[in-house]
């Protein structure tokens, strides 16, 4: 589709005043975003109970272009999949103090360190206990 090109859902065409959700209010339909060269990325071999619902090796990968995006990706299969209790998620910010899931607080992200990947790593061994980390890799 070209950049130019207009997609018109059937509702803005309808009779009525000029607001949005009714006739005039268009939107562009770009392309969907690809994923950088430049990105995290984490394969997990799982236990047994859940590599159904893995690749044919019994691997999942979770990739984003940074470690935020993995954790999350990885907290959310375990969320979907696991009959165990979840992790916390991995950490948030609030009034300038970051918290993150084993009670810690700093005042940066532990995520912008040079020990990141250890974070990461420490994260997923509590969030999948019986599985093992096949390859963690920062590519950016």
């Amino acid at each position: 589709m070209a950049p130019n090109e207009w997609i018109v859902h059937p509702n803005r065409s309808a009779l009525g005043p000029d607001q949005p959700g009714h006739n005039g209010h268009y939107r562009t339909v770009g392309r969907a975003p690809t994923l950088s060269p430049q990105h995290c990325q984490v394969t997990i071999r799982l236990p047994i109970p859940l590599q159904k619902y893995g690749d044919s090796d019994g691997t999942v990968t979770f990739d984003g272009s940074n470690w935020r995006f993995v954790v999350a990706a990885a907290r959310s299969f375990a969320v979907d999949y696991s009959e165990d209790e979840v992790l916390a998620p991995f950490g948030f910010t609030s009034k300038g103090r970051w918290w993150w899931w084993d009670g810690s607080t700093t005042d940066y992200s532990i995520l912008d360190t040079s020990d990141a990947e250890a974070h990461v790593r420490r994260y997923l061994e509590g969030l999948f206990p019986a599985a093992v980390i096949v390859q963690i890799a920062d590519l950016r």
